[in-house]
Order: C-alpha cells, then structure tokens, then sequence
C-alpha cells in the first residue's frame, strides 16, 4: 500500500473507561479523516483524550464504539493477520513511552522498524544520534530515547504516521529536527497524526484539532 493510497477515518469513535464506579467518557463519537499528505495535530489539556484518539487510529485500543479505517481496509471486523501485515508494511508509530530495547544498540533499535540500513543512519544523523549507533539503548537519555523511537517509526518511509507527543521530552532545537521529518513525511504522501501539546509541532501542522 504506498502513501497515496493511505487515508484515516476515525468515524464515531467513543471511548470510556470506569472510575470509582462513576463511567468517564474520554472520546465521545469523535469523527477524523486524515488525508494522504496532510499533517494533523490534536491537541488539548492532559485527559482531553488526544492520546488515546491516536491509540485507537493504530488499533491499540478498541473503542466502545465507532469504526476505525486505514484506506480500505476498516479495522473492525479484518483479520488480525491482515492489521499486523499493514502496520509492519505501511504504518509507522510512536507511543508516548518512547519504547528502546535497551540490550539492542541505537541503530539495531531503528532497524526493528524496517527501512534500510542506509535509511536509518541517515535518521539518526539527521536527529543528532549519528554518533550513538552502536551504544546501547540502555545507556541513553529519555530524551534520546525519545528521538530513537521518532527514527524507528519513520524508518521504512510509512504511509500512515502515528505519534503521540513525540517532542515532550526534548529541547526547541532537538523537537525542530523532529518535527521538520514529520513534514517531510506529510509532503512525500504520508497521512500524519500527532497528538502533542507542543506549539510548535501546532505551528507547523496543516491542521490543529482541539479536543
């Protein structure tokens, strides 16, 4: 599936979860289309619900309700074997936990993404991480945890980019160098979703959802 041919629909998606025996709605029938080659930020307070709006777009998360579409294919009701082809193929993604294998090395953690072996050094140049490749995962910042995790979801060029506050852990300069890839990920075709409270990933979008 290349990146012209990869839509997101989120159609009336409701999420709730309980607590003290009181029910919490955290989406309630929220609806979004992001379009090959767009650039879309969610943003809005802590709990607004922008964090799990992007879990639900990966299939992380059931919602109660509504019905999640990459292209053509919707996700309720598709095979499982099917969803984990696509996402290995065509979807690259980054949870707010910038998850590094810590006894992998910084450039053995990009290429679980996929991508060639060119593709992720150039990456880890263009992030600041060139000289890390061979250090270990364990031994690294948060912060650079944080930009391993941005290299390893753009690694294999996907069609549909799916991050979660992939800027809060670190400084103007280093959030600039991400947030300039994630352009360029928009301008070469790619649907990208980012939740963020980050203004300058908002400067930068096509468009600004508040939630």
């Amino acid at each position: 599936m290349s990146a012209t041919e990869m839509t997101l629909e989120l159609e009336g998606i409701d999420v709730a979860f309980e607590r003290a025996g009181a029910r919490v709605q955290i989406l309630d029938e929220f609806s979004l289309a992001v379009d090959a080659g767009e650039f879309v930020a969610l943003a809005g307070r802590s709990g607004s619900g922008k964090s799990t709006a992007v879990s639900v777009a990966y299939g992380r998360r059931v919602p109660d309700l509504g019905t999640v579409r990459w292209g053509d294919l919707e996700l309720d009701g598709s095979e499982e074997k099917v969803i984990q082809r696509i996402r290995r193929e065509s979807i690259g993604y980054a949870s707010q936990d910038a998850l590094v294998f810590d006894d992998l090395t910084v450039r053995a953690n990009v290429r679980v993404g996929g991508g060639s072996a060119e593709r992720c050094s150039e990456l880890l140049e263009r992030l600041g991480l060139g000289e890390f490749e061979k250090m270990r995962g364990g031994k690294i910042s948060g912060g650079e945890r944080q930009r391993v995790a941005v290299a390893r979801a753009l690694a294999k060029d996907p069609s549909l980019v799916l991050m979660d506050e992939p800027t809060s852990s670190l400084d103007s300069h280093a959030a600039e160098l991400v947030i300039a890839l994630l352009r360029e990920a928009a301008e070469r075709g790619a649907a990208v979703l980012v939740a963020t409270h980050d203004v300058l990933v908002k400067e930068v979008a096509d468009r600004v959802i508040e939630l």
